[in-house]
């Protein structure tokens, strides 16, 4: 995902600089879904890979694996339907 967010992004950034690239994942494994928020908005402060990261079940994925807050920014598919509103 973030391979293909990094080939793909600077070419459709020329295209619609206004562009969104969202992950979606239904991962539970802490260390791989740490990996991507890791380049994912707001985490990675310059050059993100992903606008967002979806997670299927994003509740229970922080009720399980969250320890110190750091999957609070995963969202769910109901954040991303309110977030298309606002796509250009």
């Amino acid at each position: 995902m973030i391979d293909e967010a990094r080939e793909y992004m600077p070419a459709a950034k020329r295209a619609n600089p206004n562009i969104a690239f969202f992950g979606i994942t239904s991962e539970f494994v802490a260390a791989r879904l740490k990996k991507v928020i890791a380049v994912t908005e707001p985490m990675a402060k310059r050059g993100a890979a992903l606008t967002g990261l979806v997670h299927l079940n994003p509740y229970l994925c922080r009720e399980l694996l969250n320890h110190n807050g750091e999957l609070k920014h995963l969202w769910s598919l109901a954040d991303l339907a309110r977030s298309s509103f606002s796509w250009r």
